[in-house]
């Protein structure tokens, strides 16, 4: 009895039993993760705002002279987009004649920080297209020019860089933009001369070329195989060159027709599309200034009218005639108001209409700091005769038997 006692209190023996338990213990690991996998696990947490489907195609249109900061500031926040949203491909649409330097530099550097494949594709209606354009095509990764374009103008124009800031430090972007041109030209073999003297726009400059290779001059060469580069046009050095020249200096990888066709060359013809254009001149700016100043006089004037009404009351006219007259004016006054708000807004947003005259004002003997003030006086003295009016009108409404 005690031995079988013993026995049945001692370790098992090596043999079945013992082989079983080492089972046992080998496969224990293993049966839990399989309980595991079968238990319901929650749904991991989605993200609330998943970014865009990469290779999307942003096409950006630009249209008319470069003259306004706040187009600008457009053009890169929508380059801001296309790197959040991962493009596969960003074309920006250059058309216009004129530009301010301080504008161009500002475009460029946005294309600078790109991490995208970025296409300056050269454009416009009028087959005419400014060299500060031509620019942005050597900092962007390729530029296209349509085959009837002509590059004619300056990088800067006079008119142009008129409506800068005073404090503008024009040699210092000068200076950079033909440092981020010429970084493009070397890859292209463009000699560094050419964006030095296409930028500067000081003096005569051409191409002469020796086959594919060529050197800037500013001397008038005798070579036979040149291309003018910068030439005097009544007393004003202008680039100027045809599509099929901007291609033979390498200023153009080739010609098309339509932007389109780039997406064709890149597989990218069924690739979602986000096109974009912005108005970039000041010309359509300056016309709502000037509508809405000539809106807000009329509005004045109607409720000058509405209220011209004998004060103090006569007896002879009811109380409910000039509150009637107060209804009609402070509804013009309304109009009126709006009009200046909306007037004074615009302002703050387009500096640049601050630079140039006002209506009924002429540019001679003119400069900026003239032409704010008489916009500015503008709009003050409509506002004084509002609240004038809106006195009278409040005390029309008062009116009682």
């Amino acid at each position: 009895m005690m031995l079988q006692h013993a026995r049945r209190n001692d370790p098992p023996a090596a043999g079945k039993l013992g082989k079983a338990a080492a089972v046992r213990t080998a496969w224990n690991p293993i049966f839990i993760l399989l309980i595991a996998a079968a238990l319901p696990h929650p749904a991991p947490a989605q993200p609330t705002n998943p970014p865009a489907r990469p290779g999307s195609v942003f096409h950006i249109r630009i249209t008319g002279d470069i003259e306004c900061m706040a187009p600008v500031r457009e053009f890169r926040g929508l380059l801001r987009d296309a790197q959040r949203d991962r493009a596969a491909l960003v074309i920006i649409e250059i058309g216009g004649n004129e530009s301010r330097l301080d504008l161009i530099c500002e475009m460029a550097r946005g294309l600078r920080e790109m991490q995208l494949p970025t296409i300056v594709f050269l454009n416009d209606a009028d087959h005419t297209v400014g060299p500060g354009a031509l620019c942005l095509g050597q900092v962007a990764r390729e530029c296209i020019i349509a085959p009837d374009m002509t590059v004619c103008g300056r990088v800067g124009g006079i008119a142009q860089n008129a409506l800068a800031p005073d404090d503008t430090r024009w040699s210092t972007l000068s200076d950079e933009l033909t440092t981020w041109c010429q970084a493009g030209c070397t890859i292209r073999r463009i000699p560094d001369a050419l964006p030095t003297a296409m930028v500067a726009g000081a003096r005569p400059a051409w191409a002469v070329f020796d086959r594919s290779a060529y050197t800037i001059a500013y001397d008038e060469p005798e070579a036979a195989d040149t291309v003018p580069i910068v030439a005097q046009h009544d007393g004003t050095y202008l680039t100027t060159l045809t599509a099929a020249q901007v291609v033979r200096l390498r200023l153009a990888t080739t010609t098309l027709d339509s932007w389109t066709t780039v997406l064709n060359r890149a597989d990218l013809r069924s690739a979602p599309r986000i096109e974009r254009t912005i108005s970039a001149s000041i010309g359509a700016r300056a016309l709502r200034a000037e509508s809405l100043l000539t809106a807000s006089e009329k509005s004045l004037e109607h409720a000058t009218l509405a209220l011209k009404m004998p004060w103090p009351r006569a007896k002879d006219v009811s109380p409910t005639r000039y509150q009637e007259a107060a209804d009609k004016g402070r509804n013009d006054l309304d109009t009126a108001d709006a009009a200046l708000r909306d007037l004074e807004q615009l302002l703050e947003q387009q500096p640049e209409l601050l630079r140039r005259p006002a209506p009924g004002q002429t540019t001679v003997a003119g400069k900026p700091s003239v032409y704010t003030s008489r916009w500015r006086t503008a709009v003050q003295s409509r506002r004084d005769k509002a609240a004038k009016l809106r006195a009278v009108a409040d005390k029309f409404a008062a009116c009682i038997d």
